[in-house]
């Protein structure tokens, strides 16, 4: 029998992996799709979020996101937020679709339908660098392992960021997201901790947000 090379074997079982991922986030995406949504998950998950975050949020900056296909709208929370004096952020692809920035918004500020339909700040907003990320998730592990929708956008800006200071990312789902174990390669960046409607999951021994 031949013997693969590493080379070899690093392939395939990056084809492995993204198999893998593919068949459980078709899976998820249709349950969570077809979920019913409820104002009252929306409300239990704000309430858990600001018990365990700090009071005072003045000079930091907190990332939000929009709302797709299923995800748990989060806009009252982060109005409370800004209400604590965090600086709030959204993802925008930018044109060539080759990475992610963060746009400051203000809450009272409408948003503009930007690339994949997809609600971001105006053009005239200011780019900003969030302390506390709250991702959204196809789906989660107890390792801090998180499936996104495979672009690899916020692994590249966490790996990025990570890299030249400290930042805390947390993910945003329902408890039915959460599997065993998620497929992850050696570039996937792991969460810090989740929050659902029923939990606050830390994953990584930081108790409450400390930045």
């Amino acid at each position: 029998m031949a013997m693969l090379t590493k080379k070899e074997y690093g392939s395939l079982y990056s084809k492995k992996v993204t198999s893998l991922k593919a068949d459980l986030r078709a899976k998820l995406l249709n349950k969570r799709q077809s979920f019913e949504r409820s104002k009252s998950d929306e409300q239990t998950l704000k309430d858990r979020v600001l018990v365990n975050i700090r009071k005072d949020l003045t000079s930091r900056c907190v990332s939000g996101y929009s709302a797709i296909l299923g995800e748990i709208f989060i806009v009252e929370l982060l109005m409370a937020l800004e209400e604590r004096g965090a600086v709030l952020g959204l993802p925008v692809i930018t044109s060539k679709n080759v990475r992610m920035v963060f746009k400051k918004w203000d809450t009272r500020r409408s948003l503009e339908v930007g690339l994949h339909n997809i609600s971001e700040p105006g053009k005239d907003s200011d780019e900003v660098k969030p302390d506390i990320l709250l991702v959204p998730l196809v789906a989660f592990d107890k390792a801090g392992n998180r499936l996104g929708m495979g672009a690899g956008f916020y692994d590249k800006y966490i790996n990025e960021e990570r890299r030249k200071r400290k930042i805390v990312v947390y993910g945003i789902g329902y408890d039915f997201q959460e599997v065993n174990r998620v497929p992850c390669a050696s570039h996937d960046e792991k969460m810090d901790g989740v929050f659902t409607p029923t939990r606050f999951i830390s994953l990584n021994n930081l108790g409450h947000m400390a930045l």
